[in-house]
């Protein structure tokens, strides 16, 4: 049987379920930071391979998901940091399930402010209300289940919002993977 929150019993998520291998604390907080801020991808690089890992252990009995959905970045994160993490998790969680990466089904249009500048659970779930959109041209009737894959999730604001848009577009089942967790 899983395992619920209060929060979530509370107000149930448009996920299945979410995952991180890791509690958000030292050192793998300050890891992350590394890889994020810092493009350390040889630290990305190791924590990504022990998500996979998981993730592939997960999916052995149970049906895999279609595809792998990386968090988009904002054009102007993007091109500020260089890269999108969640991209660089989704290769390696690639390479070893085989699961296509959906790299461009969705886009993030609304330009917002980090989410770890934002003091509560209420102003990061406003932060990322209406933040993505399904790209153009890109039709989910035949998808059924896909894996969300980010770095870190904290208060879930930012993939209940991605869930909710992909659910909007036809999408069945969710499930949510993470390198961290906040407790």
């Amino acid at each position: 049987a899983a395992n619920y929150c209060s929060k979530c019993l509370l107000n149930p998520p448009p996920f299945t379920f979410c995952r991180g291998i890791f509690h958000y604390q030292l050192p793998v907080n300050k890891l992350i930071t590394q890889f994020k801020f810092h493009a350390r991808t040889d630290i990305g690089f190791t924590l990504a391979e022990l998500l996979a890992r998981e993730f592939a252990k997960e999916y052995t009995d149970i049906p895999c998901p279609q595809f792998i959905v990386p968090v988009p970045l904002h054009r102007e994160r993007l091109r500020s940091r260089g890269f999108n993490q969640a991209l660089e998790i989704c290769q390696s969680i690639r390479k070893t399930s085989g699961i296509p990466i959906a790299k461009n089904l969705v886009v993030k249009l609304k330009r917002t402010p980090p989410q770890t500048q934002l003091e509560s659970a209420y102003h990061r779930k406003r932060n990322q209300r209406n933040a993505f959109f399904i790209a153009k041209g890109n039709n989910l009737k035949s998808v059924n289940h896909v894996a969300i894959i980010d770095d870190v999730v904290t208060t879930t604001a930012t993939i209940r919002s991605l869930a909710d848009t992909l659910l909007r577009h036809g999408v069945r089942r969710i499930d949510a993977w993470c390198i961290a967790r906040a407790s």
